[in-house]
């Protein structure tokens, strides 16, 4: 097994990006809000277990949106990257578009 490890600061998102196999998410549920959406998911990273909730504002993946495997507190998107177009952003959009070529139950 490989011992790579998310650190839960900047540069988790790209370290993701970066080992996609060793990283898997299950869809819990998915609530519409004024804005959008949001996107429950329980997620793995080599072994290291946690979760992720994607917020989705406008179209977009908000700055909100956080993961937490076992880190000493959540990781916001906003703290991972100051980039829309990289690191937990992308991880985001890449779970979506894997999401939604599935369905779902939308709660209100």
């Amino acid at each position: 097994m490989s011992s790579i490890k998310l650190s839960g600061s900047a540069g988790t998102g790209n370290t993701i990006l970066n080992n996609w196999q060793l990283f898997k998410f299950k869809h819990n549920k998915t609530t519409l809000t004024e804005d959008g959406y949001i996107y429950n998911f329980d997620v793995e990273f080599n072994n290291h277990k946690g979760y992720m909730v994607i917020v989705v504002s406008n179209g977009q993946v908000d700055e909100s949106t956080t993961i937490d495997c076992e880190f000493d507190r959540p990781l916001g998107a906003y703290n991972d990257t100051p980039k829309f177009d990289d690191g937990l952003y992308v991880v985001a959009e890449k779970m979506l578009k894997v999401l939604l070529l599935k369905p779902f139950d939308v709660d209100n």
